[in-house]
């Protein structure tokens, strides 16, 4: 859906659109998330092939040192694509008004449950 949305702008206000602070962002966040697919599916064909050569050789230390490091660099990236998007979903409320109504929901909600929780402990 923002690829779209972004495309669509670009087409319609050609290098105009790379002025704006959170049209940039837009874009980061499309190339973080393309990247991390890509990875995700390099990672899976990786373990299998890892996994293949490990059932084939049990006597063999099979090394993962490799895939830990790229799961850390995935790790990482989708955090900071979590933190910005979820940046961008705090402005975009605080620009509508409504804000102050999810606050005073997540706090109630928080509340309740964590109450709960220690009740229960």
């Amino acid at each position: 859906m923002a690829c779209h949305s972004s495309t669509v702008q670009i087409k319609k206000v050609r290098l105009a659109y790379f002025k704006g602070f959170w049209n940039i962002l837009d874009i980061v966040v499309i190339v973080i998330a393309f990247c991390c697919v890509v990875f995700s599916i390099y990672r899976t064909s990786e373990v299998n092939n890892k996994l293949e050569e490990l059932l084939a050789n049990p006597d063999v230390f099979p090394d993962f040192s490799s895939l830990a490091y790229w799961q850390v660099t995935y790790n990482s990236a989708l955090a900071i694509l979590v933190f910005i998007c979820w940046v961008k979903v705090c402005v975009d409320t605080l620009l509508d008004g409504r804000m102050l109504r999810f606050i005073l929901l997540f706090y109630a909600i928080f509340n309740l449950y964590f109450s709960d929780l220690i009740s229960i402990l």
